[in-house]
């Protein structure tokens, strides 16, 4: 059901020690953590998509774009959209 993404977090998990918990439902208990609407995350992917085909961009450059980022998200306010400075607005 879940393929093959989803066992290996669940081992990656163990194999740290942590219990991998797999309820949608449970509570949140960080309240810097805010579920995401289905629309907003259609968009999301949609323009990650735009980006990475106009720039012609290879799974190489996704990496070296990661490990060269100069954005910290322990310095993102906890009020912003993740991936931008953009507040979120409802």
């Amino acid at each position: 059901m879940f393929g093959d993404g989803v066992t290996r977090l669940k081992g990656e998990l163990t194999r740290l020690g942590l219990t991998f918990d797999w309820n949608p439902d449970r509570p949140i208990n960080d309240e810097r953590a805010r579920s995401m609407n289905h629309e907003y995350l259609a968009q999301l992917v949609r323009t990650f998509m735009t980006h990475v085909k106009s720039h012609s961009w290879t799974a190489e450059d996704l990496e070296h774009r990661l490990s060269t980022s100069r954005t910290c998200w322990s310095e993102r306010s906890a009020t912003s959209r993740p991936g931008t400075s953009a507040p979120i607005t409802t």
